[in-house]
């Protein structure tokens, strides 16, 4: 067969897990943030999306904490939850932290964040053994990006002002071009994973729009962070799925297209657009420092050492809570670092949970990557798109990001990958 239909829950299941896609778009649309907006530090400083955004999150955690709790089989519901103990040690760490936090209202909102993205990660992770909600599951985060790129995109047609014609990263109305970037590099990640793992009909539909939208936006976000993760899981694809005509066919396309540029003599056209392209307008010492983040970085080790234990709480940078730094416009509350970030917010005490939860429930998709049969479709499908997030998070802090799509897909893989270490254990 060329395609096929995943196998459906039951009546009752099916309900839960409508709950559970039904958060996933709240919590993920729910993200809006202009670019010239900082977070409320305050009570006293929320403002209108603020509150919108604490009751879609009490909306969300509300359906996902339904789902849970009327979960039928409660062994499993138990055996998903010490599954995720790591992260949910960590998350409550993080709310703690709220107590020495110079800035308490905005590390309590970001770290119960995480509690809630626990409840996101259990409630996919219940539900991910029926292929049927796993498919559901893809087709939505999918969708989820592609409404949220399709926007920016349209945006950005009606205002080209920036953008690649001034060889300046310019905002963008839903977000930070970064972050949306990001979600991009997702989106057609999974799409491709779904067509080379599973035979799902839903992928043929998505597969050419999706292509289009979000690859035109990886090019027109100018996100050197997004396209450098992006490409790095392309080659990691390619190199699991060699074997693959499609692959084979794809290479020696990109070889001709290569030695036709060359031959045309387009190589030194090619060169220089490229190096203006990446360098966005900067000189080379500014695109070596990592645009700003080197003296960022410095500055986040300098401050750890006046709190090496504990953090000076949850997203939060320095003692007086931000730092202003070369190259930013704003004050900067986050280390543009994933372990410089948990490190600085939540001490050595946050930073020893949160290996725990790489080395418990992220590394080991990277090995079982290697089993054969149906065993290896959810980890290639997590081991992908956990690589593309810790690459990210070598310049920012990707999935410990305030709410967002890009976040919603990193704890709903998570969950799969839960799902997934439950098959392999059951006798």
């Amino acid at each position: 067969m060329k395609g096929q239909r995943a196998a459906r829950p039951a009546a009752g299941g099916r309900f839960a897990a409508r709950l559970v896609l039904a958060a996933c778009w709240i919590l993920a649309l729910a993200a809006y943030n202009p670019p010239e907006r900082s977070g409320a530090l305050t009570l006293a400083g929320l403002d209108w999306i603020a509150l919108f955004k604490v009751a879609s999150r009490v909306i969300a955690c509300g359906l996902l904490a339904l789902v849970l709790f009327r979960a039928a089989d409660r062994g499993r519901r138990l055996l998903v939850f010490k599954s995720l103990l790591p992260w949910a040690l960590f998350s409550s760490w993080a709310v703690a932290s709220t107590l020495w936090s110079p800035l308490k209202t905005f590390t309590l909102g970001h770290s119960l964040e995480l509690v809630i993205l626990l409840l996101l990660a259990m409630a996919v992770a219940y539900h991910a053994r029926e292929e049927g909600f796993l498919s559901s599951l893809a087709l939505n985060l999918v969708l989820i990006v592609s409404v949220v790129v399709a926007a920016s995109l349209a945006l950005f047609l009606l205002d080209p002002s920036g953008g690649i014609e001034s060889q300046v990263q310019r905002p963008f109305n839903l977000g930070h071009p970064n972050d949306i970037a990001a979600s991009s590099g997702l989106c057609l990640l999974i799409l491709m994973l779904v067509n080379l793992l599973w035979k799902w009909r839903w992928p043929a539909f998505l597969n050419l729009p999706v292509a289009l939208v979000c690859g035109v936006f990886l090019l027109i976000a100018q996100s050197r962070t997004a396209l450098f993760a992006f490409a790095t899981c392309l080659l990691v694809v390619f190199i699991l799925f060699r074997r693959r005509p499609g692959m084979l066919l794809g290479l020696v396309a990109a070889a001709l297209i290569g030695v036709f540029t060359l031959s045309a003599g387009f190589g030194d056209r090619l060169i220089e657009e490229t190096r203006s392209y990446v360098l966005r307008g900067q000189e080379r010492p500014d695109f070596l420092a990592a645009s700003g983040r080197v003296e960022l970085w410095q500055e986040a080790l300098g401050n750890f050492w006046e709190a090496p234990f504990q953090g000076f709480g949850y997203y939060v940078l320095t003692p007086r809570g931000y730092t202003e730094f070369a190259g930013a416009d704003k004050p900067t509350f986050g280390a543009h670092n994933l372990l410089l970030h948990v490190l600085t917010g939540t001490g050595l005490i946050g930073l020893t949970l949160f290996l725990w939860f790489v080395v418990k429930l992220i590394l080991p998709h990277f090995l079982f990557v290697g089993l054969a049969g149906e065993q290896r479709k959810p980890s290639a499908l997590v081991a992908v798109i956990m690589l593309l997030f810790f690459t990210i998070g070598l310049f920012e802090v990707s999935f410990l990001s305030a709410m967002r799509p890009s976040v919603v897909i990193f704890f709903s893989t998570l969950g799969i990958g839960v799902a997934s270490r439950l098959e392999l254990r059951a006798p």
